[in-house]
């Protein structure tokens, strides 16, 4: 386990007989869900938007980025935008290419 609770990419566990003194080392690859994340650049002049995470987040709390979010089922590239937007920053965003 990660020490966030989840799954890791790899556990390992010791299986042994004490009469032979062997231990066999089995090792278990765990396929973590694929996620697919946006982030969004807010640019003016030089400078860019930064948002720290929560203490309490669970993957990286307290750490700094760019605002982003994880697409949820259906949701389009626009929709994921227009949520951080709304949910993370009290705007409304518009993407641009």
């Amino acid at each position: 386990m990660a020490s966030n609770g989840r799954p890791g990419l790899t556990s390992s566990a010791i299986c042994g007989n004490s009469a032979t003194g062997c231990a066999l080392l089995i090792r278990i690859n765990h396929m973590l869900p694929l996620k697919h994340s946006v982030a969004v650049m807010i640019v003016r002049r030089d400078q860019i938007l930064a948002v720290r995470r929560p203490e309490d987040d669970d993957e990286l709390p307290g750490i700094w980025g760019l605002p982003a979010a994880t697409l949820r089922g259906g949701e389009t590239v626009e929709d994921v935008i227009a949520r951080i937007g709304r949910d993370k920053l009290g705007v409304k965003l518009t993407p641009v290419r």
